[in-house]
């Protein structure tokens, strides 16, 4: 009994909490009984009746796939529209006989544009492991020589620009003196 006297103590204290508690047993309870009533409903149930003569019906039903156990399934390496089907629907097959043919101008264009493409490539490659002939080489040294001159010309404006510069800075510096004394 010593007990229940705490839990009273403390249910006085702390209202809150223990309604809280109280509250979440009873729904948890409520479920709880249901979910187990509820298996209880689906056991199956038998009626008992007085024997008699009659028809009795009975029909089953189910639900699945069907399989054979003697299926293959034929994949063509190759794909493409089939322009001859030798077999029939229902008929065996025998091993090593012609089943379809499948259209090949795709394929044969598809190799046909890879040799091309390959040709092209090899006579780039040829064209390029070629040495240099008297007129590339010296367009070649031209733009160079072009590329040097240009470099050159831009050095020399940066000097140029930097000595400009300094000479504004220091026309300031020297006319500032006379700059503050006019403005008295």
């Amino acid at each position: 009994m010593d007990i229940f006297k705490k839990i009273i103590i403390l249910a006085k204290k702390r209202k809150i909490i223990f309604w809280g508690i109280i509250v979440v047993l009873g729904v948890g309870g409520y479920f709880g009984y249901n979910a187990i009533a509820s298996k209880d409903s689906n056991k199956t149930s038998y009626i008992f009746s007085a024997v008699e003569r009659g028809t009795i019906v009975v029909s089953v039903s189910g639900t699945g796939q069907v399989l054979s156990l003697n299926e293959v399934d034929v994949k063509s390496r190759a794909s493409g529209d089939i322009i001859y089907l030798g077999m029939e629907n229902g008929k065996a097959v025998l091993k090593g006989a012609l089943l379809a043919k499948v259209d090949r101008t795709d394929a044969e264009r598809a190799v046909r544009d890879a040799k091309t493409n390959l040709e092209t490539v090899k006579l780039e490659l040829d064209s390029l492991l070629e040495p240099a002939d008297e007129l590339t080489l010296l367009q070649s040294q031209n733009s160079l020589q072009q590329a040097k001159d240009s470099q050159q010309t831009a050095q020399d404006n940066l000097k140029k620009s930097y000595e400009d510069g300094f000479n504004n800075v220091s026309d300031v510096f020297l006319n500032l003196p006379s700059v503050i004394v006019g403005a008295f």
